[in-house]
């Protein structure tokens, strides 16, 4: 799942038997090696992580506050379109159309400067938590 996460399914072609998270597979290339580094205890999140938005959602004409996950990596915003899919089919909920085309533009963006989705949507809409009021 991960290496689908990330555009890296071709790992699958390149070692016989992938390691436990973490680790590195032996003969690893410099790219491939830094690659299964990122998924270890105390790497860099940033590299390897998930930030939590709240966004409106419409549920039979009242709006209630949903937990999205946006992941870092090349399929960020199509796992993202999951979530709104899940949203609408499962829940029974509408995303709003001016929240959904938000992303889609982030998303435009970031593929266009060769940035990650996730970091984009947090330098743009702020922190991925909403602050607690005192």
């Amino acid at each position: 799942m991960r290496l689908k996460q990330y555009g890296k399914e071709s790992l699958l072609d390149r070692y016989a038997e992938l390691p436990l998270k973490g680790k590195v597979p032996p003969g690893a290339t410099d790219a491939d090696r830094e690659f299964f580094e990122r998924f270890a205890p105390g790497a860099d999140k940033k590299k390897s992580g998930m930030k939590r938005f709240t966004i409106p959602c419409d549920f039979a004409g009242k709006k209630y506050p949903f937990h999205v996950y946006i992941l870092t990596g090349p399929r960020g915003y199509a796992e993202l379109q999951d979530q709104f899919r899940w949203v609408a089919e499962i829940r029974g909920g509408e995303v709003p159309a001016e929240v959904r085309a938000n992303f889609l533009r982030l998303n435009q963006i970031a593929t266009e400067n060769n940035v990650d989705f996730m970091e984009l949507c947090v330098s743009e809409l702020g922190s991925e938590q909403p602050k607690k009021e005192k």
